[in-house]
């Protein structure tokens, strides 16, 4: 049937946010997504992963995670958007790992502070100026790597994270939830894609 001009609706969003996609997950490690989405938590130990909906390839962008529970070999960071799931450890990314080291497929080091259970996590990334920084419950941590903007893949960078511990569990804010599902005060902060 045919709708009047007031009973339609035009699809014009202007403010969209990412969420972690349910349909990316290593073979066999699927983790379970709640909470819109934005919640995962590992099954079982070993080596989870996931990545967000949207990548992108300019710009400056920031996301928060909130670790729920269980640290056990956490990561988070950005991550080829176009990562194959069961390469994602080979794919381009720049991640920041629960014992404050940086890891980048062409390796890491020593880097920041070691995080755990109860920590809230936040990444900015300048693709424009090739930087990536991470915080550790609002405290800069330090550039750590200046070079995103060089080794930009085809499909752009996404927020991405990998879990090992079982029951681990990861709560994402990329601007839709600053409360991270009630389990904190809600800022008001606003994030990335």
């Amino acid at each position: 049937s045919v709708f009047a001009a007031d009973q339609q609706s035009l699809d014009t969003p202007t403010n969209n946010f990412a969420t972690c996609n349910p349909l990316w997950f290593r073979t066999g490690y699927v983790p379970t997504f709640s909470a819109g989405n934005l919640k995962v938590k590992a099954t079982s130990g070993s080596s989870w992963s996931w990545m967000s909906t949207i990548g992108v390839q300019s710009g400056k962008w920031y996301f928060e995670m909130f670790c729920a529970s269980d640290v056990d070999y956490s990561t988070f960071g950005i991550s080829d958007a176009g990562a194959i799931m069961d390469d994602h450890d080979q794919s381009p990314r720049r991640f920041y790992n629960d014992s404050g080291n940086k890891e980048a497929a062409s390796g890491g080091g020593s880097y920041g502070a070691s995080w755990t259970t109860s920590d809230i996590m936040a990444c900015a990334f300048d693709i424009d100026a090739g930087t990536i920084t991470f915080y550790k419950n609002n405290v800069s941590q330090g550039v750590a790597f200046t070079n995103i903007a060089s080794e930009l893949p085809a499909s752009g960078w996404a927020p991405g994270g990998t879990m090992a511990g079982t029951n681990e569990t990861q709560i994402l804010n990329f601007g839709q939830d600053s409360s991270f599902a009630g389990n904190e005060t809600a800022q008001g902060n606003c994030g990335a894609g």
